[in-house]
């Protein structure tokens, strides 16, 4: 799918727009106050999500979204589209994975490696800050510890040495592995 951040006096009128211009979804009159995403829409099979903010503070706590935001770069060919940068990237979809119960391991296992093999640097110590702001940071470490242990994803030492590895994380991570088919 596709997400797009827009401002929450933008998202209703976008959502429509789409509607008019052949993308099937349910009508929706107003936000949701618990949600920073609208429902899902849909064309040809590409799924399209209006965002009004990166992140649902319900559950990960305050992000640092302007700092994020700042990180993003243009699209080459696709402007005004903008992505994340690699930092903001990476913090998003280790929360969205721990968020949805690792039910998106692929979706994200296959970005966080796009990030990585990018050869755009990645500012470690940036993001390890960022994480310190979450509400439940065990969270945050679930995908880097997995993805570094089982998948050898190229995550620096240093960085992953920050993680906890306390009894309580081991059982995160042991469900995890398991809701990724890592172990039987």
């Amino acid at each position: 799918d596709i997400d797009l951040l827009v401002s929450k006096d933008r998202a209703l009128d976008l959502r429509n727009l789409l509607l008019s211009r052949g993308f099937s979804g349910l009508p929706q009159g107003d936000l949701h106050p618990n949600k920073n995403h609208l429902e899902l829409l849909n064309q040809s099979g590409l799924g399209v999500e209006i965002h009004t903010s990166i992140g649902d503070e319900n559950w990960l706590g305050a992000l640092p979204e302007e700092e994020m935001l700042a990180t993003s770069r243009m699209v080459d060919g696709w402007e005004p589209f903008r992505i994340l940068g690699p930092e903001a990237f990476l913090l998003h979809t280790s929360m969205h994975l721990a968020r949805h119960y690792v039910t998106f391991g692929l979706k994200t296992t296959w970005g966080q490696r796009f990030v990585l093999e990018s050869g755009n640097p990645i500012d470690w110590e940036l993001l390890t800050q960022w994480s310190k702001r979450l509400r439940d940071q065990r969270r945050f470490w679930i995908a880097f510890q997995v993805f570094g242990e089982d998948l050898g994803f190229p995550f620096p030492a240093e960085f992953l040495a920050q993680a906890p590895s306390d009894k309580r994380q081991r059982i995160l991570l042991n469900y995890a592995r398991e809701r990724l088919h890592l172990i039987d």
